[in-house]
């Protein structure tokens, strides 16, 4: 027969992602964390199937790190000493940055919550 069944056991698939992620918990610690607000004018941050981007991964170097945590809210890590030149205020130009950064990285899917998703200062779907 071809019937078959996998066990998976969350235990040991979280016991995999912590051996992962000790490696990469130096590199996490040693960023500088920014929360990014979208302003009231600005467009919504988009997310992918790739929340997680990693920017300039370099041997012996922390990454860029961009995760959107919600339409309004993205959190940005970057390497310490770096010049941020806000600390929590995004205006439509900065989303949309952050938005191409998502939409370049991500692998399949792209999830907007507004139709008339902005990358780039452009429209993604050619209207106004």
């Amino acid at each position: 027969s071809n019937d078959f069944t996998i066990d998976a056991d969350p235990a040991t698939h979280l016991q995999f992602m912590l051996f992962g992620f000790k490696g990469m918990l130096a590199h996490v610690a040693s960023l500088s964390w920014t929360l990014l607000c979208a302003e009231d004018d600005a467009p919504d941050f988009i997310v992918s199937d790739n929340p997680v981007v990693l920017l300039g991964v370099e041997p012996n170097t922390p990454p860029e790190v961009i995760m959107p945590l919600s339409r309004r809210l993205l959190l940005w890590g970057f390497p310490e000493g770096q010049p941020i030149a806000f600390e929590c205020g995004a205006d439509a130009k900065m989303v949309a940055v952050m938005n191409a950064t998502t939409l370049l990285n991500a692998d399949r899917f792209v999830y907007s919550a507004d139709r008339n998703m902005v990358w780039d200062g452009i429209d993604l779907l050619g209207e106004d």
